[in-house]
């Protein structure tokens, strides 16, 4: 079996809304302190990283502990959105509730891109990504067709299994808490 572990990233200095690619807060660097410690004698892992700053500065503690390499994929990113950063909060608020069923192809494409990417990953890896790419990985794994699932709280790790047949197990879902999506 192959481990995936999905770390959503720490507590950003700005929400999604006011900005699409945020530093992580003083709180959010303290909280990718604790990624080491939950990995730091796990064995050898590969990392991969949303290209967004937040993701990569959430990853970077445990790269430089473990001497490991951060691998960027695009596919980790977070959801997509071509509306004005002024409208983004408001989009997301209208899109939670919805059903894969009622979203663009735009957006299926990109949760298809993400099951794609995790699915093609044969060694343990820690994938530091976002609150919507954790909870469309989640629900295609689940059969849910809904867009959100639970609310993975910042640096939460939800653990999952590849069979040696390329079937995706949920071994355990990340602490939840209400926070902000940013």
């Amino acid at each position: 079996m192959v481990n995936i572990y999905l770390v959503r990233h720490g507590e950003a200095e700005h929400s999604w809304a006011d900005s699409t690619d945020s530093e992580l807060s003083a709180h959010g660097h303290q909280q990718s302190q604790s990624v080491i410690r939950r990995f730091k004698d796990q064995g050898p892992l590969k990392i991969y990283s949303s290209p967004l700053l937040r993701a990569r500065e959430t990853a970077a503690p445990l790269a430089k502990e473990l001497g490991a390499y951060v691998f960027i994929d695009e596919r980790f990113k977070e959801i997509p959105t071509e509306l004005e950063q002024k409208d983004r909060r408001k989009w997301l608020q209208g899109i939670a509730s919805l059903r894969w069923t009622e979203v663009s192809p735009k957006l299926r494409d990109w949760r298809a891109n993400s099951w794609d990417a995790l699915t093609t990953i044969s060694h343990d890896t820690v994938i530091f990504t976002h609150f919507m790419v954790i909870n469309s990985l989640i629900g295609r794994l689940q059969n849910d067709d809904r867009l959100v699932l639970f609310q993975p709280d910042n640096v939460s790790i939800t653990h999952l299994l590849i069979d040696k047949k390329g079937g995706v197990h949920l071994k355990s879902l990340g602490q939840e808490k209400a926070s902000l999506i940013n």
